[in-house]
């Protein structure tokens, strides 16, 4: 296997002064940029294919009050593989499967997209620093009682020196609750996945364990056998699943659309610190809406447009 690669990244880091303050150092704002819908690779090439499509602007970006171009999803490029609508295997009825993900039964998904990677550090800052937090029109009812009531103003670990490792602007965003994942995704006119929509994305349509196939290769896996800590996103080429995602087996869990059980939400994919069964597509965890872990973060999807489907179907 080629050697993972090392890059020199650079890390965004509050001064001291505004670590104290709470608050967080202005960054330049890049001009808007178009998400990239990703074609499905084969199987073979696992080569993905990226074409513009048309961003979506929520309903409440046109509502009287809204300061246009406050917040966007297009401040920092969010790479979204398009996958068509299909059948798929979700579950498992392996003895190494827990009760939660039986029966192993075949499922059909309309055409969505899904982010490329988990979302990371640098896609996050602009929701941030563009006054994401305190929108009311990007959370929903629970989720703004929620930021109220504990004042919440950014990711847990932003201004804590002692997380320093996990704030490269490459590596996924983590410390974020349900409610914060949500409201990120809401504000970008985007949602959260579902569980059937992720497990699709990460294992293809034929039904494989891992994201590269049926056998544990612990290499290409982002687990507490290597690093223990979060990896850059695309640190690992091998964990790249048949539809073009990187890091569905490890890295960091990440939240879904679905409630799991009263008061739980939903999380797939395993962490940095799971063990190897958990680093499985059909494995499931679930937590309540305001955990925030450093093990646990999410991605985007986004119900397929007309525009969307027609990137999707381009020779």
């Amino acid at each position: 296997m080629a050697e993972r690669p090392t890059p020199d990244l650079r890390r965004w880091e509050p001064s001291p002064a505004t670590l104290s303050s709470g608050q967080f150092p202005a960054r330049p704002i890049t001009p808007p940029i178009t998400t990239s819908a990703s074609l499905s690779p084969s199987r073979t090439s696992g080569s993905c294919r990226c074409v513009p499509v048309v961003p979506v602007v929520p309903a409440h970006r046109k509502a009287p009050g809204f300061r246009t171009g406050r917040l966007s999803c297009f401040d920092a490029p969010v790479r979204m593989c398009a996958i068509p609508a299909g059948e798929f295997w979700m579950g498992s009825d392996a003895p190494e499967g827990q009760d939660n993900e039986r029966p192993r039964r075949r499922l059909a998904t309309a055409a969505y997209s899904i982010g490329e990677t988990p979302v990371t550090n640098g896609e996050f800052a602009p929701f941030v620093e563009g006054g994401g937090y305190g929108d009311r029109a990007a959370w929903s009812e629970a989720g703004w009682r929620w930021r109220e009531a504990n004042a919440v103003a950014a990711p847990r670990f932003w201004n804590d020196e002692a997380w320093r490792d996990y704030l490269a602007p490459d590596q996924p965003v983590v410390g974020v609750s349900w409610y914060e994942a949500d409201a990120f995704a809401r504000s970008s006119g985007m949602r959260l996945p579902t569980e059937a929509e992720w497990e699709r994305a990460a294992r293809g349509d034929d039904g494989r364990r891992f994201p590269w196939g049926d056998e544990w290769v612990p290499a290409h896996a982002a687990h507490r056998g290597g690093e223990r800590r979060t990896l850059p996103v695309r640190s690992i080429p091998e964990n790249r699943s048949p539809h073009g995602l990187y890091d569905c087996a490890g890295n960091v869990w990440e939240w879904c659309a679905d409630p799991y059980a009263e008061g739980l939400r939903s999380a797939r994919g395993g962490a940095w610190n799971a063990h190897p069964p958990q680093l499985r597509c059909a494995a499931r965890n679930a937590w309540p809406p305001d955990a925030r872990f450093s093990n646990l973060g999410f991605r985007v999807a986004q119900t397929a447009t007309i525009s969307t489907r027609w990137t999707a179907l381009m020779p």
